[in-house]
């Protein structure tokens, strides 16, 4: 897979996270990491469902520098579903 580019001097702490959001039928928000498998999560709003993806991107990239995998990036992410909007957010480890 194609690492992606990097927003700091040192390329293991700083990342490019690409999060597609919805509003579904019950008017939660559904975010999910396009660029990184089965992470999703939902939330009653935009800006909590994208705090709480940020927690768990930033496990899972943790998680796989711990015990030495490579992160298991998508490249290119999936298109967007049925009412989704992208997001782009840099992360910061």
């Amino acid at each position: 897979m194609t690492q992606l580019p990097t927003t700091s001097a040192d390329p293991a702490s700083a990342f490019g996270c690409i999060v597609y959001v919805r509003r579904d039928a019950s008017g939660q928000t559904r975010a999910r990491a396009a660029n990184l498998d089965n992470i999703e999560v939902i939330a009653p709003s935009e800006p909590a469902a994208l705090g709480k993806i940020v927690a768990a991107v930033k496990q899972h990239i943790q998680s796989c520098q711990s015990a030495g995998k490579p992160i298991d990036w998508i490249d290119p992410p999936p298109p967007l579903g049925d009412g989704e909007q992208r997001r782009f957010l840099p992360l910061h480890l």
